[in-house]
């Protein structure tokens, strides 16, 4: 699995942190496995789910707050 925690550590409260960690783990392997299949390749596979995780953090405030289903 990808660390994210320097990506996390960058948002500005504990509430978005735990929130943006919380999805990250739930959604870590089906980022990856649909990643993988569409790139057919590891490293394109990794960068996008960075990227996706990137995309999450910008927008941590539609998913703060919310409950978890």
């Amino acid at each position: 699995m990808i660390d994210f925690s320097y990506i996390i550590s960058t948002l500005e409260t504990e509430e978005q942190r735990t929130t943006a960690d919380n999805i990250c783990n739930e959604y870590y392997e089906f980022m990856y496995k649909i990643s993988f299949k569409i790139l057919k390749n590891v490293p394109d596979a990794e960068d996008a789910v960075i990227q996706t995780v990137l995309n999450i953090c910008k927008s941590i405030d539609v998913f703060v707050g919310k409950p978890q289903s």
